[in-house]
Formats: C-alpha cells, structure tokens, sequence
C-alpha cells in the first residue's frame, strides 16, 4: 500500500554488502597480526594452493557471467564487484602460496608466516571495494551530487532540451 522508499532498498544491500565485507576483512587482519605475532602457522600449503586455483577458476567465471548478464542492477553489479574482488584476491593467493612451497621445500621458517602475510595483503588491496560500495550508499541515501561521470551526461542532456526548445535557464 505504501510504495515509498523501494528505491532506498538497492542502495541499502549494497551498503550492507559491503559493511559485511569491511567486516570480515577487519577480523581477518586482527588475527593475520595475531598470528604473526604468535610466529606463524603450520598451513598446509599445497592444499591452500590448490583451494586458490579453484577459487581464481570459480571467481572469474562468476564475474565474468554477473558482468554480461548483470544489466543496469545495482544489486547485480555490486555482487559482480565482489566477486572480482574474489579474483584478485584468488591470483594473489596464487603467487603468495607459490612463494611458499619453495620456502617450504627449502625448510625454511618463512613458510609459516605465508598464509598471514597473504591475508593482511589481501585486506590491504581489497579494502577499496568496501569503502567504494559504503560511499556508494551513503550518497544516494543521502541523496548526495552524483559523480560527475553521472552528472555530466544529464547536464548535456538538459542544456541540449533548453537550447533546442527556447527554454529559459532551469533553477537548481
């Protein structure tokens, strides 16, 4: 009965994706920095190589279908910058845990070390598309100015109408 305020929905998910997200990287670093401290982990690493081999495979397939499938959703393309997040993530994962199998195969006491360092990078690289996707929210929920890449089409399309039909100046 009271349709007012769906609109307000879209942007409210995405923000609360990316809350999560900010979430769960805030946690992981704490315990990266624990672990460190601590002085490393016994991962195994062969196995955690063959989990980052899966999840790049997984991640860019995913990104890569919500992308051309996605359209204009919101919603969509927030779930498509998460999962290209995922493959980032999953080719840095890659490298780490290949720099770790040599240190391991060296025995060397680095290997210990490899899955945290990983994580902290990680958090560091991904941390953009949380923050992006909560700036996101809080300006249209805000109704704030929207991106010029946004407001610049619009204004063209304004003054063209204006200019074309005899219009006097709009008022702001």
């Amino acid at each position: 009965d009271y349709p007012f305020g769906r609109e307000a929905l879209a942007p409210l998910v995405v923000g609360m994706q990316g809350l999560v997200l900010l979430g769960t990287f805030g946690f992981a670093a704490f315990d990266a920095v624990a672990v460190i401290l601590d002085g490393g982990s016994e991962t195994e690493i062969g196995s955690a190589m063959g989990y980052a081999v899966l999840s790049l495979l997984g991640s860019v397939g995913l990104w890569y279908f919500l992308r051309r499938r996605g359209g204009d959703s919101e919603l969509v393309a927030a779930e498509a910058a998460q999962w290209a997040a995922g493959w980032l993530l999953s080719v840095g994962m890659v490298i780490g845990f290949g720099v770790g199998l040599i240190l391991q195969r060296s025995s060397s006491s680095l290997a210990g070390y490899v899955d945290p360092v990983l994580v902290l990078a990680a958090t560091a690289v991904i941390l953009p598309t949380p923050l992006r996707m909560l700036r996101s929210m809080f300006t249209e929920l805000l109704e704030g100015v929207p991106d010029p890449q946004v407001a610049g089409p619009v204004q063209d399309a304004v003054n063209a109408v204006t200019a074309e039909h005899g219009l006097p100046e709009p008022t702001t």
